[in-house]
């Protein structure tokens, strides 16, 4: 007598498992993103750079350029002083940091990760409506856009999550 062959019943799917994995994806790929800025700010404040600045500030100008006048020119070529770009590098890589564990947490399925991406999503809604009413730009309406349907996907699941399983 021979037992016929069946397969296991297919794993119960996690809902939204592909469009968390896809937001896990996008949040690696703006912390990538956000590194190259960090560092990108913390070389414009380094030495070497600004040396190579007074060189070429010097091609064009007297010989008596120091490093002091050569940061004066890159804050008004960037319009960002020594000190911004320290900030700017320091919170890039802060929020390149808080976007790989969100994308770690969202790619493991966990609803700390879920919560904590509605929350820090959620929480820039406000300053792009601010920045909407200085200027209005594609980019700024695509931003807001895409936070607001983020943190809405994500509450209607973790809130679909919550009830199914009671």
């Amino acid at each position: 007598m021979s037992v016929p062959l069946t397969e296991p019943p297919p794993p119960a799917k996690h809902p939204g498992k592909r469009a968390l994995r896809a937001l896990a994806v996008f949040q690696f790929c703006k912390a990538v993103l956000l590194i190259g800025i960090g560092l990108g700010a913390f070389q414009l404040v380094d030495p070497v750079f600004v040396k190579r600045a007074e060189r070429w500030v010097a091609t064009f100008g007297t010989g008596w350029i120091d490093r002091e006048t050569a940061q004066l020119a890159l804050a008004k070529i960037t319009g960002l002083s020594d000190r911004r770009l320290q900030t700017l590098g320091a919170g890039a890589f802060l929020f390149a940091l808080l976007f790989i564990i969100e994308g770690i947490g969202l790619w493991l399925e966990r609803r700390w990760a879920e919560l904590l991406t509605v929350i820090a999503t959620s929480s820039l809604i406000p300053l792009e409506i601010y920045e909407l009413t200085q200027r209005v730009s594609l980019g700024r309406v695509s931003a807001l856009i895409l936070n607001v349907a983020l943190a809405l996907y994500l509450s209607s699941l973790l809130w679909r999550k919550r009830y199914r399983k009671r």
